[in-house]
């Protein structure tokens, strides 16, 4: 990946400018490997930030953003979101603290969406009040975390491990899209490890590396995309 640093200076960059360490809050960040409070930014230390661009080579995942006005007319709504990928299957989801009895009801529905899956097919998901987190697994088995505010849009492939999370603030709602009822089908981990989708999505991110000589972080349980993957 061509290094950007040449295109701005220190005084020229901006915040949505990363080149010199400065994160724009629209970038995701890698996890620290123990999580006390899922709704945290959790971050490691020093923090790992990643670009949208890196978090796509990382993962596949695509990370958009469409304009949804302040109207909440579900029809408008639904005519902006479709402008941007027409997926005929759509499913209104929805974890807020004030629309349940207690914090316990609240954290057993995020439970729920916390669950590590992936889909048999193309998935699209906007945010449409709120705000939360979107975390997604690279080939490293580590978890990146990517920020989600009104308007945003993630797009993941088949066969890939992600899941999405509450905030502080404990409000989100969003609308998922699939090109067909079978995409809703959720395929959970560990049991879904040698499930052919996973197992293609897995050799098709290992040709990416090999395409790009993309080299993997060193560190333990790291992935060598000319090896075997063997995950815990």
């Amino acid at each position: 990946m061509a290094d950007k640093t040449s295109e701005c200076t220190k005084k020229q960059c901006d915040d949505k400018c990363n080149h010199f360490g400065k994160p724009n809050p629209k970038n995701g960040w890698y996890l620290r490997d123990t999580i006390v409070n899922r709704y945290e930014e959790n971050k490691t230390e020093p923090p790992e930030y990643l670009t949208d661009e890196q978090i796509y080579l990382e993962t596949e995942a695509i990370i958009s953003w469409v304009d949804l006005g302040n109207s909440d007319d579900k029809t408008e709504i639904e005519k902006r979101i479709r402008a941007v990928r027409n997926m005929p299957v759509s499913v209104e989801v929805e974890c807020d603290i004030d629309k349940e009895k207690d914090e316990k009801a609240l954290d057993e529905k995020a439970d729920k969406f916390f669950a590590h899956h992936f889909h048999p097919g193309e998935v699209m998901r906007v945010v449409t009040e709120g705000s939360g987190y979107f975390d997604v697994k690279d080939l490293n088995n580590r978890w990146i975390r990517r920020p989600l505010s009104k308007g945003d849009i993630y797009i993941i492939s088949s066969g890939c491990y992600h899941r999405v999370c509450l905030d502080t603030k404990k409000k989100m709602k969003a609308v998922m899209l699939h090109y067909d009822k079978k995409g809703l089908e959720q395929k959970f981990w560990p049991e879904s490890e040698t499930d052919p989708m996973h197992v293609q999505y897995i050799e098709r991110m290992k040709c990416l590396r090999r395409s790009l000589n993309f080299q993997y972080k060193s560190r333990p349980g790291s992935v060598d995309c000319d090896k075997t993957l063997n995950r815990p």
